[in-house]
């Protein structure tokens, strides 16, 4: 199932995908029996925003960072001072300086 939603890109890259049957997660190496799905089960789709991180620096730039690898995603130049602070807009989409 989360081979099929990740291959018609339904989600970002890099987005978390969990699963629920009631209250109950989809855990890694668990099958849907595990967790009580039977035929007409409803199921829950949550998708959760890949996991960044935007930082100021003194010199004149913020970057964004992939939380679990550590990589350097972008650097955002052309300000002509230090950036003191940034952080996302509300929906994840834009970085605000």
């Amino acid at each position: 199932v989360l081979a099929a939603i990740e291959e018609q890109s339904v989600v970002a890259p890099g987005a978390r995908i969990k699963i629920f049957h009631g209250l109950s997660p989809l855990l890694a190496h668990a099958s849907f029996a595990d967790i009580g799905v039977i035929e007409d089960s409803r199921l829950t789709l949550v998708v959760l925003p890949p996991r960044r991180v935007v930082t100021s620096s003194l010199d004149s730039t913020a970057k964004l960072w992939d939380m679990a690898s550590g990589e350097c995603l972008q650097t955002f130049g052309g300000h002509h001072r230090d950036v003191l602070c940034a952080a996302f807009s509300p929906d994840g989409e834009q970085v605000v300086t």
